[in-house]
């Protein structure tokens, strides 16, 4: 594939990508944080969390010879606010999501008798399942929905003037 055949991959599955972040983060809204609830479902929303974080952040990284999107390849101009959140996103994704970097750990395992009558010990291992960026959802979503709207720009602007439009790459259908 040539650099533009590359870019403009990159370009239309950035959009899927977006939109599975912002589905996700539409599943986080979900989250009644006033309300109780199990360590069961608020594992199911750190899901959401981390899902979000890594489909937003695919467009951004470079991957197997596609290059990294920019800012500046969609046309776009992030806020202060905007740059901030995105480079916290970044961080998040690098230290938390993709990797386990042990400065950004926070678990506690304890042991304990069981029984009065028996040596055994207990383990009790507590992980913190924190929803980080919850008071940044309105922003996150208004910035991946500004995302969505400059990519199907794109991908509307590369489809006029042309009687028929085919791009496909299909790693299934590699021979074809």
């Amino acid at each position: 594939m040539s650099p533009a055949e590359k870019l403009h991959l990159r370009l239309v599955y950035s959009l899927r990508d977006l939109e599975l972040a912002n589905s996700a983060l539409a599943f986080l809204d979900e989250l009644d944080v006033t309300a109780r609830c199990s360590k069961i479902e608020l594992r199911r929303y750190r899901c959401f969390l981390e899902s979000a974080v890594i489909a937003y952040w695919r467009p951004f990284a470079a991957a197997d010879g596609l290059p990294a999107l920019g800012f500046e390849a969609l046309g776009v101009v992030p806020t202060a606010e905007q740059q901030a959140l995105h480079e916290r996103l970044r961080i998040f994704r690098n230290k938390v999501v993709a990797h386990s970097d042990p400065k950004q750990m926070r678990v506690l395992l304890t042991a304990h008798k069981a029984h009065v009558d028996h040596d055994a010990q207990m383990p009790f291992l507590v992980i913190d399942e924190g929803l980080e960026f919850l008071d940044d959802r309105a922003l996150w979503r208004g910035w991946v929905s500004i995302l969505i709207g400059a990519l199907a720009d794109y991908v509307f602007e590369t489809v006029q003037g042309t009687n028929s439009y085919r791009f496909e790459r299909d790693y299934l259908n590699q021979g074809q």
